[in-house]
């Protein structure tokens, strides 16, 4: 690519030109108001094929003594005008239209032609010097031959990533010109008539492309394949030749248009920046398929690949909280995609390779989005018994098997009373929250209600929150309402694991279990509670293993019992502690009956320290335990259990980043939306048709309009998330900008876009605020 440089101030004649430089638009205060447009080049490669195959046909017709003729000395007129002069042309054009490989044939063969023609011209005197020398004639003539072999051999390796209609004319040219070669050596006259037979195959060949060429889609009902040798894909018009832009032959033959009021802001160049360069990187061991950036393709992003950094956990335990043990193998991407192109690569042990999704993994997106809609979701029950508001809630949904279920008997119960729970709206602060009603239940005791401000200060990860408790008529009977942080989409750990049929939970995950209810009778304990209702169907799991202690503070009124202490319920809790671990281990409840049997079968599937630790709490000793011993026990299993968490909330950490750059380019798109095809501004119709709006109405139809090389669209996610990062970052990459009648085109840098964007968005909101 030539070195762009900043235009000096100049002046302009009558026309509006540059003088001394009529076809340089003078870009200054005197430039016209509408733009200049030039004609566009046609493509020369179906017209230097036709003269090279016309050529070659004669002359191979003569070779195989068509009708007799021995002498081919008519094919001079036709190799100096037209495969000589006409090909030459057709090569100097596909120079301008900055195709190397057809300049070079096309220019070659006009060269060849010309040179070849000389021979038989007689004024030229070359057969003259010959004279007496008829051996060494034929021998010349060979060498002359073996050097155009070896020519058409180098263009023909050249072909491979082309189609194969072209790789086909060189794959048979360069046998004809061995097999004329060696009928001027040997002077046999089968081996020079076989090679004008393979010189007919090529000519045949050499028509066949140039046909393709020409028979577009605006010219013809007709459309031949030339079948791409690289993906075996069929392709049209300007795909025969090898090119090494990726537009089409129509953005690379258009010339450069500049419209008003970009002087200060482009800087022409001769031709269109290249493909981005596409490599694949396969790391030793694994089956991840990863793509990145040649540094050349992106200014100021390094070529190092990135490599995905292997999960080392402590003692080697595996992740409970994430997916992070399966491999996610992803498909090769037909476009570069580089969508984090300046976001920080903070390592991490998630062995998901996360920096080539665009979003946030699907299994996570799945889940949000069904707590999402269990977050906004109504009911679809038919229920005349809810309220319309309680208290300061409002728009009240029945949650769990009492909105399904109209007898109280087969309704959860609490204690022997009877519960329903419903997700509400606070009307003061707008959030959701579980509403857990125990059905005509009267309050009798006011002091039952004095461990509720203690309850409220608890923010623990693995209790819910208790926002407050209030008693209610407006179900029509005496309700205590208990109100908690919802979690949508949460289950029961009863619902879960306990299922006797169920292969037994694994040991990792069951530890996992174990150390966050440790973690939170910890926290419930050092304030001076206990949570009393320590049972699998009021411990919830709202996340990957994530569990939480619900129904916190009920039994604390409900159960109101002032004779008895606070350590009384705490060893309760411990106990109950020890149970609920047999009742997991076991996918079953703890038999209270034949407590032998639980502790016999938990040891047949569990380690030593996990079976120690439960009949730890199961079993009577003199005195008294606490949390903190059973903590202690804990500490060589918590260890592993804190890496774990660590780990799922950095993979949490880099897939919300992945959601951080999306915001970022809708919010690039809304500016685009804002300013394209805004039909008037300032009292200017056009106003979205001139200056920088110019240019980012075809870099909108340059992202999202493209379409292939038979005229249908292009959709192509990656390309759309390429473009749109680049401009956002502002990339010196140069991309041609072709206008929709395709008379003409543009070329800019990303950071150009990107300034037209800032500029334009700015004189909108000035406008707003005038």
């Amino acid at each position: 690519m030539s070195t762009a440089h900043q235009e000096k101030p100049i002046t302009t004649n009558g026309a509006g030109y540059t003088e001394g430089q009529p076809l340089t638009p003078a870009l200054t205060a005197g430039q016209p108001g509408f733009p200049v447009y030039h004609r566009k080049l046609g493509n020369p490669g179906p017209l230097g094929l036709f003269s090279f195959a016309s050529t070659t046909l004669i002359l191979s017709l003569y070779n195989v003594s068509a009708r007799h003729i021995a002498v081919p000395n008519l094919v001079v007129g036709m190799a100096v005008g037209v495969g000589g002069l006409v090909q030459l042309l057709a090569g100097m054009w596909e120079f301008a239209c900055g195709n190397t490989f057809g300049a070079t044939a096309f220019s070659s063969y006009g060269g060849f032609w010309i040179s070849f023609a000389l021979i038989f011209i007689p004024d030229s005197g070359i057969q003259e010097a010959y004279a007496g020398k008829e051996d060494q004639f034929h021998s010349a003539l060979g060498i002359y031959l073996i050097t155009w072999f070896v020519f058409t051999f180098i263009m023909f390796l050249a072909t491979h990533k082309a189609s194969v209609a072209l790789a086909s004319v060189f794959f048979f040219l360069f046998i004809t010109f061995i097999l004329l070669a060696a009928g001027e050596f040997t002077g046999k006259l089968n081996v020079h008539k076989a090679g004008g037979a393979f010189g007919i195959v090529t000519a045949m060949c050499a028509y066949y492309a140039g046909a393709a060429g020409l028979y577009t889609v605006e010219t013809s009902y007709i459309s031949l394949p030339v079948m791409s040798s690289s993906d075996d894909t069929m392709a049209n018009e300007g795909n025969v030749y090898p090119t090494a832009g990726s537009g089409s032959t129509v953005n690379v033959n258009a010339p450069i248009f500049v419209p008003r009021g970009v002087a200060s802001l482009l800087q022409i160049v001769t031709s269109a920046s290249t493909k981005d360069t596409t490599s694949e990187w396969l790391p030793s061991g694994d089956n991840t398929q990863s793509h990145h950036l040649e540094e050349s393709s992106v200014p100021g992003l390094s070529s190092t690949p990135i490599n995905r950094q292997d999960a080392k956990l402590a003692a080697d335990q595996p992740i409970p909280y994430s997916n992070a043990n399966v491999v996610v193998a992803y498909s090769y991407l037909p476009f570069p995609l580089n969508h984090h192109l300046y976001a920080s690569a903070i390592s991490h042990p998630c062995t998901i390779d996360w920096r080539h999704r665009t979003y946030i993994p699907s299994s996570l997106r799945e889940n949000l989005v069904n707590r999402s809609e269990a977050l906004h979701s109504a009911s679809t029950v038919g229920n005349s018994n809810v309220p319309d508001d309680v208290h300061t809630y409002h728009s009240l949904v029945p949650l769990g098997i009492s909105s399904l279920l109209e007898h109280a008997e087969k309704r959860l119960l609490f204690g022997g009373w009877p519960t329903s729970v419903y997700k509400a709206i606070n009307r003061q602060d707008g959030n959701t929250y579980a509403l857990l009603r125990i059905e005509g239940y009267r309050l009798l005791h006011d002091d039952a209600f004095h461990t509720m401000e203690k309850w409220r200060q608890i923010q623990h990860p693995n209790v819910v929150t208790v926002k407050e408790a209030f008693t209610t008529r407006q179900f029509g009977d005496h309700s205590l309402v208990y109100v908690y942080e919802y979690h949508p989409g949460a289950q029961t750990l009863a619902s879960i694991y306990l299922d006797c049929n169920a292969t037994p939970i694994p040991e990792h995950i069951l530890w996992s279990l174990i150390v966050q209810i440790a973690l939170a009778l910890r926290e419930v304990h050092h304030r001076g509670l206990a949570v009393r209702v320590l049972e699998p169907s009021k411990i919830l799991q709202v996340g990957k293993n994530r569990i939480k202690v619900n129904s916190c503070a009920i039994a604390d009124v409900v159960g109101h019992s002032p004779s008895l202490g606070v350590d009384h319920f705490q060893q309760e809790d411990l106990l109950a502690f020890g149970r609920l671990i047999y009742s997991l281990g076991n996918r079953k409840p703890f038999s209270l009956t034949s407590p032998h049997e639980s502790i016999e079968k938990l040891t047949q599937h569990y380690s030593p320290d996990l079976n120690h630790l439960a009949f730890y709490l199961v079993s009577k000793i003199n005195h008294k335990r606490t949390i903190d011993d059973v903590l202690a026990k804990l500490a060589s299993k918590a260890l592993p259990e804190i890496a774990a968490l660590e780990s799922y909330v950095e993979c949490l950490e880099h897939h919300s980043m992945g959601e951080l750059e999306n915001a970022r380019l809708v919010r690039l798109l809304c500016k685009l939306a804002f300013i394209n095809e805004r039909p008037d501004f300032n009292h200017e119709p056009r106003w979205a048709e001139t200056g920088d709006r110019y240019i980012l109405k075809l870099f909108r139809d340059f992202i999202f309009h493209q379409v292939d090389d038979i005229g249908r669209p292009v959709v192509n996610m990656n390309h759309v998330l390429a473009c749109l990062n680049k401009v956002d970052v502002g990339t010196e990459e140069r991309i041609m900008l072709v206008s929709r009648d395709e008379q003409s085109c543009l070329v800019v840098s990303y950071k150009d876009v990107k300034h037209c964007i800032e500029q334009t968005f700015s004189e909108l909101l000035k406008a707003t605020m005038s």
